[in-house]
């Protein structure tokens, strides 16, 4: 049977959607994505599949893809690896690697920019096949939940107001807290303007009424950005959670945090959950696990974060993440 690859095209969602969730099912127990995502990923400011992606097929049936994610300036370029097991897997996935570096050196020759993949931390032969590519595994995700029913709201101190992010009032206050939070491009969680006001306007898991904002006086201090989540039902997923440095240490994400919990128990969802990584270096990038932890979270499923450099062959030596 033959192998051959082709560039993505937007009418493949479904055919991405269905091969990244066999793969994250056969090592998590859980499907990834829905094909609702996929397609507003697809169609975002930056994104652009016949440039982006990729699928190798047999005989003319896709058995794999990947989706490349590279935001100015073009420090960090992401890879989504969508490869269910199936005979010659390693051929598959070398084939899948060699043609997304090939889609980001396209996009960027700077000296230190790096090529990021993560994987689910069971699938060894892909993280081995990674490294002899020249990955390095160089942090890892973390998947938390929480039950939602029985939260105590914690309010934060009496000069902070949490409302419900107003997405035709708030977009600028929103990103204004984001930017402030994770102001590296390339880092965990980082969004360039128009990918977060799409986000925030399209993605169908964005629903109305789930999203925070925080403010003292006019000033927004806090965001926190939900979603419906798409790998348990009946659960709320925490996105990015936000506060100004100025305001920290004065109860404003713990606020954030337990009134999402209470809206989703609200909507009858029985979980809230949310992704960290560790370790995470860099300015806007610090590791929050431990907060997560000792408001009660526990881990689902963890996946490893591997790295290389794009152009060059000297060792990676910092961690950068990825969003759900």
């Amino acid at each position: 049977m033959r192998l051959s690859i082709r560039p993505g095209a937007l009418s493949d969602a479904t055919a991405l959607t269905d091969l990244a969730n066999d793969h994250h099912e056969a090592f998590t127990g859980e499907p990834l994505w829905s094909v609702e995502e996929i397609r507003a990923l697809l169609v975002t400011a930056t994104a652009d599949p016949t440039r982006d992606d990729r699928f190798v097929e047999r005989d003319g049936v896709p058995v794999a893809g990947f989706h490349t994610r590279f935001y100015e300036p073009f420090d960090v370029g992401r890879i989504d690896l969508a490869v269910p097991l199936q005979d010659e897997r390693a051929a598959v996935v070398e084939m899948l690697v060699d043609a997304a570096l090939r889609v980001l050196r396209a996009r960027s020759s700077k000296d230190d920019a790096i090529a990021q993949a993560t994987v689910p931390t069971e699938d060894a032969e892909l993280i081995d096949c990674l490294q002899g590519r020249g990955f390095a595994i160089t942090g890892r995700l973390w998947l938390l939940e929480i039950p939602a029913e029985g939260v105590t709201r914690v309010p934060p101190s009496p000069s902070i107001d949490v409302s419900t992010l107003d997405v035709l009032q708030h977009l600028s206050d929103g990103f204004e807290i984001l930017e402030q939070s994770f102001p590296t491009p390339g880092s965990n969680w980082h969004l360039p303007r128009d990918d977060y006001e799409h986000m925030m306007r399209n993605d169908p898991t964005a629903l109305a009424g789930l999203s925070l904002i925080a403010h003292e006086g006019a000033r927004p201090v806090g965001v926190c950005i939900n979603f419906l989540d798409t790998m348990r039902p009946q659960a709320g997923h925490i996105g990015m959670l936000g506060v100004a440095r100025s305001a920290r240490r004065r109860g404003i994400a713990r606020a954030l945090f337990t009134e999402s919990l209470a809206r989703f128990a609200e909507r009858g969802w029985t979980h809230g959950r949310l992704t960290t990584i560790s370790p995470v270096d860099g300015k806007g990038g610090e590791d929050a696990a431990g907060f997560f932890r000792s408001v009660g979270m526990q881990t689902v499923y963890d996946h490893d974060i591997l790295a290389r450099p794009l152009v060059t062959q000297h060792p990676v030596t910092r961690t950068l993440g990825t969003r759900h």
